[in-house]
């Protein structure tokens, strides 16, 4: 490594709170809207990559556009897409006033 010299690179994310914006349809509908936009720019442009923040967002793109299996697949496994492992986002609030 070079000292003195730094690369810095950034990865698109989201963060989206269920419930947060209204109840839990209209944030997986604007959540999944928000990550289809951003996986068709990563589709589109070989450099980019993108990391959807929860599984249930993943889970909602697919069921909503099942096109996008093969293009999630693809990206995934060509690194430039991660999605995370979380599960609790579809409970934790359930519970609370917020919800």
């Amino acid at each position: 490594m070079n000292k003195g010299k730094y690369r810095i690179a950034y990865i698109t994310a989201s963060h989206l709170d269920l419930f947060w914006l209204g109840h839990l349809f209209s944030c997986l509908e604007r959540g999944t809207n928000v990550n289809k936009q951003y996986v068709d720019d990563c589709l589109e442009h070989p450099d980019r990559k993108y990391l959807i923040e929860t599984a249930i967002f993943g889970a909602e793109l697919v069921r909503r556009y099942p096109e996008y299996k093969e293009k999630l697949s693809r990206l995934l496994h060509d690194g430039r897409l991660e999605i995370g492992a979380a599960l609790v986002d579809r409970f934790e609030n359930s519970v609370s006033g917020e919800s």
